[in-house]
C-alpha cells in the first residue's frame, strides 16, 4: 500500500510535496471512510498532527482539511492526550493564522468536538475563552 510512502512525504523538505501528501490522506479518508481510518489511524494521525505546525500556511490549512476528512470517518475515539494536543494546535492557528488557515482550523476543531462528544467537555471552557479573546 502507498500509505507509508504518503506519510513519509509529509516530512519532505518541499512544501508542495507535503501539501500533496496531505491531499492524498484527505482524499483517501473521504473515499474509503472507516476502513482507511481503522487500518491506518496510528500511521496517519501523527503525520497530520505534525503538519498542523508547518511553517507554510497552505500546508497548515491542508493539514486541517485532511484532519477534518479523516475524523469524519473515524469511528474510534481519540485519547485525552490527542484531544488536548490537536485542540491546542488548532487554537494557535485560529488565533494566529491567515484567513484560509483559520477557516480550516475552525472546521477541524468543530469536527473534533463532534467526534469526541463528552470527552471534549474538559477542553470546552479553555477553547471558548481563547476563541473570544
Amino acid at each position: 500500500m502507498m500509505i507509508p510512502v504518503i506519510t513519509e512525504h509529509c516530512k519532505h523538505p518541499n512544501a508542495k510535496i507535503r501539501y500533496a501528501s496531505l491531499h492524498a490522506i484527505g482524499q483517501i479518508a473521504d473515499d474509503m471512510p472507516e476502513k482507511f481510518q481503522k487500518t491506518y489511524a496510528a500511521d496517519v494521525l501523527p503525520c497530520v498532527i505534525i503538519c498542523i505546525d508547518d511553517q507554510v500556511p497552505r500546508v497548515q490549512s491542508h493539514a486541517c482539511a485532511a484532519l477534518t476528512n479523516f475524523m469524519e470517518g473515524y469511528k474510534e475515539t481519540l485519547t485525552a492526550d490527542q484531544i488536548k494536543e490537536i485542540t491546542t494546535k488548532l487554537l494557535v492557528l485560529v488565533q494566529n493564522g491567515c484567513s484560509l488557515v483559520k477557516e480550516n482550523a475552525v472546521t477541524a476543531l468543530a469536527t473534533i468536538v463532534e467526534q469526541t462528544k463528552e470527552l471534549f467537555i474538559p477542553y470546552f471552557k479553555e477553547t471558548v475563552a481563547l476563541l473570544i479573546t
